[in-house]
Formats: structure tokens, sequence, C-alpha cells
């Protein structure tokens, strides 16, 4: 039984580590917001400060289109809450999902 426990923790530790090792976020107000049918995804989101970690500027894609992960219209309308009522927003991202040079958003928070 301990053997076991033991493995299991570690494919847990391990499957944890290798899904986090490209996140990161940044947190910022939210000063436009995108949609388009051609290019990074669908709809994207300015932010105050620079994206950073291997992204360019400082947008990100919210991947409206669906290409990396579902809910995209979500992280849209928190988008737009958050741009509406002047909030910070912490976007989160994995640097190696990009369309073209604009990291796609994992998870966008509305801060108080």
């Amino acid at each position: 039984m301990k053997y076991f426990i033991k493995i299991a923790t570690s494919i847990v530790l391990f499957f944890t580590m290798s899904m986090s090792v490209h996140a990161y976020s940044v947190t910022g107000t939210v000063l436009k917001i995108a949609a388009e049918n051609l290019y990074v995804g669908g709809c994207m989101v300015q932010l105050s400060k620079p994206i950073g970690n291997g992204c360019t500027g400082n947008w990100v894609s919210l991947d409206c289109q669906e290409k990396y992960s579902s809910g995209g219209d979500r992280k849209y309308s928190t988008a737009m809450l958050g741009f509406s009522l002047n909030k910070s927003v912490t976007v989160y991202y994995d640097a190696m999902q990009k369309h073209g040079t604009t990291c796609v958003a994992k998870r966008l928070d509305v801060l108080q």
C-alpha cells in the first residue's frame, strides 16, 4: 500500500510540474477588446502591461475559435466585464500556445 501511494504521488507531481512549465500570468487593466475572424483565434485583449515570456507586445488571444481550449466566449465575456467596470484582470497563459506571435489565454480573472 505504501508503495502504491508513493507511485501515485510521484505521478501526480510529475504531471502537475509538466503542465505548469510554460504557465505564466500577468495582471493589468484591459485597454482594448478586439473581435476578428482571420487572425489570433477570433478575439483578443490589450492589457496595460506587456505580456512577456516570449509573447510579443501587450495583446493576448482569448482563443474564441477554440483552437487550444474551450471557453473562449467566457473569457471574452470576462474581459468585457473587467473593461466595463475598469477593474484589473489577471490573465493566465501558456507561452507555448500562440496564434502567430500572440500568446493564448488559458484563464482570465477579474479582480476586486
